[in-house]
C-alpha cells in the first residue's frame, strides 16, 4: 500500500509540492517570532479580503460558543490584539 501511495504521489507532481513545502517549512523555521507574527498578519489580511470564500466547519461554531460562555461566566478574559502580539514578541 505504501508503494502505491508513493507512486500516486509521484504521478500527481507530489514530489515538487513536497519539496516546495519543505522549503517553505525551512524558511519559516529560520524566521524570528517577530517575522512570523508579521507573516501571520499578512496572511490574515489576505483572508479577510476574501472571507466570503471560506466556510467555517461546525466545530468552529461550537468552540466560539464555549469561549463566549467562559467569558460570560468570568472564567476567561479578553486580550486585545496588541496585548497578545506583545506577549508573542516576548517569546523571542
Amino acid at each position: 500500500m505504501l508503494g502505491q501511495c508513493r507512486a500516486n504521489f509521484r504521478m500527481t507532481g507530489g514530489i515538487e509540492a513536497k519539496a516546495e513545502s519543505m522549503s517553505n517549512e525551512n524558511a519559516i523555521e529560520s524566521m524570528t517570532v517577530a517575522e512570523k507574527v508579521r507573516l501571520l498578519e499578512t496572511v490574515w489580511q489576505s483572508l479577510c479580503r476574501h472571507s466570503g470564500d471560506v466556510q467555517s466547519p461546525e466545530w468552529h461554531r461550537e468552540v466560539l460558543e464555549e469561549r463566549k460562555r467562559r467569558l460570560e461566566d468570568g472564567v476567561s478574559k479578553v486580550s486585545t490584539w496588541a496585548e497578545a502580539k506583545a506577549r508573542l514578541m516576548r517569546l523571542e
